[in-house]
């Protein structure tokens, strides 16, 4: 986590790189978020998104990592945009289809009691329809 400092300081090469670190920070969120690093989770994910807005499953750790964080009114709206989402991961061979709701959902089971009242993750859980 310490090190993406350094990351930001290289400059893009082409898209192909572009979107290679897209999946990197993708990757650093969701370690970041299953480590309880919420305000970590959320910086890698924004900076997934900005280097490939055109991938919306990056976008599935930030919610979480802002709830955990307790900004319930930015996850919420991330959540209800999102919830009903059909998305694939660029890199799976299968290229599988889920909604990214039941992804949403995983987050807040598996971190569910760390950094955040019951009663937000209750809420959350409504907005989803879960």
């Amino acid at each position: 986590m310490k090190h993406m400092g350094f990351i930001d300081q290289v400059e893009p090469i082409d898209t192909a790189w572009q979107k290679m670190m897209a999946r990197s920070y993708y990757s650093i969120s969701q370690y970041a978020l299953d480590e309880r690093f919420f305000a970590e989770a959320e910086q890698a994910a924004r900076k997934a998104i900005a280097l490939d807005p055109a991938v919306p499953l990056y976008i599935a750790p930030l919610p979480a990592a802002l709830l955990f964080q307790g900004k319930y009114m930015e996850a919420q709206d991330i959540y209800l945009k999102w919830k009903d989402q059909l998305v694939t991961d660029p890199v799976e061979i299968d290229q599988r289809a889920f909604v990214l709701g039941d992804l949403f959902l995983s987050h807040l089971q598996n971190i569910e009691g760390t950094g955040t009242t019951r009663m937000d993750v209750e809420r959350a859980k409504a907005l989803l329809g879960r």
